[in-house]
């Protein structure tokens, strides 16, 4: 609650405000290609039907990082849906306003970086279901809104996004009481953190389709159908990587928990190189740091170097290329 609290106090002084004709800092200076209409191009290509627009604002960034990936990763409540995650400008140029600690507590600030770096390295590897909103949007929305502070740019995100993808569900993800009622107001769907798990989880376990998730259908044409065939495939094929990931994972900890155990007994917890619970990447790196005074008396050393090619795998863009390439490969056989 203090990150909400520090936000909404500075964005009522008007201590972020930011000039959104304007951008500065590492990562908002960053080009971006833009289509006719203005949109990302590489990053902002049209969503099938069934898709969702996830609008963050900063305070989830800040207190739910882990969160949002999780959500790019595997989807909202395990699949549910996978979601297009979107960053409004105005979030990104609070991110760097916050990152220099100015006005704020540290321990504000400085949960700012992790998120900048996030954001940053998804979007150089051009991975895909995280669009940002460009400066030149920015500058152009209105909706009715004045923009006269930082809620109201946040809420001009959204309409803009509402109007540019009308067959698509659009839901703004904050942790701010006061803008999800100014959201409500707009014609804007708003959940807390917590309130976005708990209707993700009731969509999951209903048989009816809620509207607070995907759009009413509309005619399709053959063109748009397959499009629409092409995008569920990809879905198809995300869940089932993802499937396969959570399986290394949970085979690898077993391995990686008993060796453990074996070498060093009961103080294995204090000993291990990233506390449970894991990710695959964190059971690879355990296995990495371990080696030599662990695994390397199991299995042959020369099998090190399997274990480093899957860090690298699973840290870079290869694994979204992979997905995707097998994706269309799928698509094409059909």
């Amino acid at each position: 609650m203090q990150v909400v609290e520090e936000l909404h106090l500075a964005r009522s002084k008007k201590c972020l405000e930011v000039d959104v004709t304007h951008s500065y800092g590492e990562l908002t200076c960053m080009d971006m290609d833009l289509t006719e209409d203005g949109a990302a191009n590489t990053l902002c290509k049209q969503p099938s039907q069934q898709d969702l627009i996830l609008v963050l604002d900063t305070n989830i960034l800040l207190s739910h990082l882990a969160y949002i990936k999780n959500i790019r990763s595997h989807g909202l409540a395990d699949e549910v849906s996978f979601p297009v995650i979107l960053i409004p400008w105005v979030v990104l140029q609070e991110l760097d306003f916050l990152k220099r600690g100015k006005d704020l507590s540290g321990s504000v600030a400085h949960l700012a970086i992790p998120a900048i770096s996030y954001i940053y390295n998804t979007l150089k590897n051009r991975e895909p279901r995280l669009w940002g909103q460009s400066m030149q949007q920015a500058a152009e929305s209105s909706y009715g809104l004045k923009g006269e502070n930082n809620d109201d740019r946040v809420l001009q995100c959204c309409l803009q996004y509402q109007n540019l993808y009308p067959e698509c569900a659009l839901i703004l993800c904050t942790n701010d009481k006061n803008l999800c009622s100014k959201a409500f107001l707009c014609g804007v769907k708003a959940f807390s953190k917590r309130d976005l798990e708990s209707e993700a989880k009731k969509f999951k376990h209903s048989n009816l389709p809620l509207q607070n998730f995907k759009p009413s259908t509309t005619p399709h044409t053959s063109h748009q159908a397959s499009l629409a065939v092409f995008e569920k495939t990809k879905r198809d094929v995300s869940r089932e990587v993802c499937e396969l990931e959570d399986c290394l994972r949970d085979v690898l900890s077993d391995v990686l928990e008993v060796e453990m155990k074996a070498v060093y007994d009961d103080l294995w917890l204090e000993v291990v190189y990233r506390k449970p619970p894991w990710s695959l990447l964190d059971v690879l790196q355990c296995l990495k740091k371990h080696w030599i005074a662990v695994f390397g008396q199991v299995i042959q050393r020369k099998k090190l170097q399997l274990v480093l090619n899957l860090i690298n795998f699973f840290q870079s863009s290869k694994f979204t290329k992979v997905t995707l390439s097998f994706g269309v490969s799928v698509m094409s056989m059909r």
